[in-house]
């Protein structure tokens, strides 16, 4: 968020950006470390790599992914333990959760 926020084409104080964003991380599993909800709002490739596993670890639980862009492994993610929304489709929350 800090990122695309401190973007040079919306010019933007980045003072003014921190001011806005209460709090932001550049490494993905401090940002992710004690919260409820991770929420994927774009298509980058990159949050298809990071390790669910590791992340659902550290978060409070229940844990819920929101991918607003269909991008993830929904049932992958579900496996882990995650509750998984995805705009514009259905998950199966029945699936067999990790004890």
């Amino acid at each position: 968020m800090i990122f695309e926020l401190s973007n040079p084409q919306l010019n933007l104080p980045i003072e003014m950006v921190k001011r806005k964003v209460q709090l932001y991380s550049t490494d993905v599993i401090e940002a992710c470390k004690g919260s409820h909800a991770i929420v994927i709002c774009t298509e980058w490739d990159i949050f298809k790599t990071y390790d669910y596993k590791e992340i659902f670890e550290i978060m409070q639980k229940p844990a819920h992914v929101f991918d607003g862009r269909l991008i993830l492994d929904h049932q992958h993610l579900t496996s882990i333990g995650y509750h998984v929304e995805a705009v514009g489709k259905k998950i199966d929350h029945t699936l067999k959760k990790p004890m």
